[in-house]
């Protein structure tokens, strides 16, 4: 099953802790005689006959600890729910695993199989491949655009060249003073920022 083989891959990836699907989880089953809590594995084998199959996926949705989690209501998605081992931000970015989960997904991607990423470590990682792809695009456009504007109202090229190199030497000490104090300073900590002082006022 392609469930199977995603949820194997997935979790032999270096930084994955876990990677739980139907397919290698476990039921938790109380047996009123014995008094205690019974814990086996799902599924044994992966079975190939449609029957065995379906009896499976009857069984995961009248589970109430699998409908939503592990299985949707209408019995036609399935979850693999992964954790990670503790890692920042930068370090989950650097590992590049949002893109190399999504290259397996890819690879079993077909015209009747679909897979979706979602989670907070995707969002983030997906947020700074897209910042860093607009940083790339608008530093330059932007140093072009105040370069014009400059020699524009100056009319000299010393004119313009003054203003510019001040203004990359200022940001250059920024990002060295935040380097050195160990601050991180972006757009959404500004934001918030911005929202407490209004607040305080």
């Amino acid at each position: 099953l392609a469930l199977s083989r995603v949820t194997d891959e997935i979790r032999r990836l270096p930084g994955v802790r876990g990677a739980k699907s139907l397919t290698n989880t476990q039921v938790f089953r109380y047996d009123e005689e014995y008094e205690w809590v019974e814990i086996q594995d799902f599924m044994e084998d992966i079975p190939s006959d449609p029957n065995t199959l379906q009896k499976y996926r009857d069984k995961a949705l009248t589970d109430p600890l699998f409908l939503k989690t592990m299985i949707a209501r209408d019995g036609r998605t399935a979850a693999v729910n992964i954790t990670f081992s503790q890692m920042d931000d930068a370090e989950f970015v650097r590992r590049d695993l949002d893109g190399r989960i999504r290259n397996i997904l890819d690879n079993e991607t077909t015209d009747v199989r679909r897979f979706f990423v979602a989670g907070r470590p995707h969002v983030r990682a997906q947020a700074y491949h897209i910042m860093v792809g607009d940083l790339l695009r608008l530093l330059p456009l932007a140093i072009l655009v105040a370069a014009v504007v400059v020699f524009v109202i100056t009319g000299s090229l010393r004119g313009t060249l003054l203003p510019l190199l001040n203004c990359l030497l200022a940001t250059l000490w920024t990002f060295g003073a935040m380097v050195v104090l160990g601050k991180d300073m972006n757009l959404i900590s500004i934001c918030l920022l911005y929202t407490s002082d209004a607040a305080d006022e």
